[in-house]
């Protein structure tokens, strides 16, 4: 029998059923396992009589089609593998000819990547400085500006901060530095020289925001 069978004791002790009421019955099996008495269902019980809901056939249709589609994918890699190996074999120095362009076409690739989200960063973050320095016009020291976008960015990140420090930030100093809207002034606080950025020019027409806060500003005044 293809069905899975269990301990009788377990339906004896839980019930008032005795072996020998189903001992002439076809829809049971009995069988012993290491001296124990197992019963199941019969596969004739099984094919014909035993009903499912709906729902388990279709995880059982559900777990069919994963098992053939990962016995395809799995006999496909294996045959993939196999004719890759028999290739290098073949072909040693065309093989790692083409290894080697893979890999540098890949490395091309990446580092261009990495490149333009390294150039949408450092957009972003020169955004956000000349919003914070238009909205508040007065001096800004620098490295306070810095670290206070970089954890407004990543308040739960140290990793992502770093990155904002180390990699981004420079490149914003250097686009701001020839920047003439902002005014570059150098001050000691304390016994340390610090950079000093303060917007001196009109507010960008792109910055909506700033431009929304001035105009109600104006309105108030007005009235």
């Amino acid at each position: 029998s293809k069905s899975p069978v269990f301990p009788f004791s377990v339906i004896a002790n839980n019930t008032m059923i005795k072996k020998e009421m189903l001992l002439n019955s076809s829809d049971f099996i009995f069988s012993e396992i290491k001296d124990e008495v197992m019963i199941g269902f019969s596969d004739n019980y099984t094919n014909n009589k035993l009903v499912l809901p709906r729902t388990c056939w279709i995880s059982l249709a559900t777990v069919q089609l994963f098992q053939a589609l990962g016995s395809v994918v799995l006999h496909g890699g294996f045959k993939v593998a196999s004719w890759m190996f028999q290739f290098v074999i073949a072909y040693p120095i065309i093989s790692t000819l083409a290894s080697l362009i893979y890999l540098i076409v890949i490395s091309i690739f990446r580092r261009r990547e990495k490149m333009q989200k390294l150039a949408d960063d450092v957009v972003e973050v020169r955004n956000l400085a000349y919003k914070e320095m238009m909205q508040n016009s007065s001096e800004h020291v620098v490295l306070h500006l810095r670290d206070g976008i970089a954890m407004d960015m990543h308040p739960k990140s140290r990793q992502g901060r770093a990155y904002i420090i180390t990699k981004v930030w420079p490149r914003v100093v250097v686009d701001i530095r020839q920047d003439n809207r902002v005014r570059k002034t150098n001050r000691r606080f304390g016994m340390k020289p610090r950079d000093i950025w303060q917007w001196v020019a009109a507010p960008s027409p792109h910055s909506g925001e700033v431009n929304e806060s001035i105009r109600k500003k104006k309105l108030i005044t007005t009235k």
